[in-house]
């Protein structure tokens, strides 16, 4: 698979888990999608890398939300500053991240940028995620 492909695989997997987030009810929160929602699962993400996932159905509900969100993000932002450091045209995209980042490092900034920006969770989670991701990691 091409990049082309794998940045609009990841374009489609964001916009995916997305509608899949705003659109399933969630046992314990009314706004799962926003940013207040997902970190819970994100912070359980990150204190349970490396396992597997078990736990409660919420607890699992939880981090796949995360996981699900922040891997659209994650690859269609670094898709687009590897095409953009192919082609070098114009400024780096704003939807983009420096490729080398890893996944666990991407949900690391979402988690501080989050904790550190308590006015915006009740925005939604993707916008958080985007922010927090281009400020930590910004396409060179």
């Amino acid at each position: 698979m091409g990049m082309i492909e794998y940045a609009r695989n990841g374009i489609a997997s964001f916009a995916a888990a997305t509608t899949l987030l705003m659109t399933t009810v969630h046992p314990s929160q009314a706004d799962e999608w926003s940013t207040e929602g997902i970190l819970p699962g994100c912070e359980l993400q990150l204190s349970e890398a490396g396992k597997p996932l078990e736990g409660s159905a919420n607890d699992l509900l939880e981090r796949m939300s995360c996981i699900s969100l922040m891997r659209g993000a994650h690859t269609a932002m670094a898709s687009a500053c590897w095409h953009w450091r192919k082609t070098r045209t114009g400024p780096p995209p704003v939807f983009s991240m420096s490729p080398e980042t890893t996944f666990n490092a991407s949900i690391q900034s979402f988690v501080n940028w989050a904790r550190d920006h308590p006015e915006h969770w009740g925005r939604d989670a993707a916008t958080g995620m985007v922010a927090a991701i281009r400020e930590t990691f910004p396409c060179e």
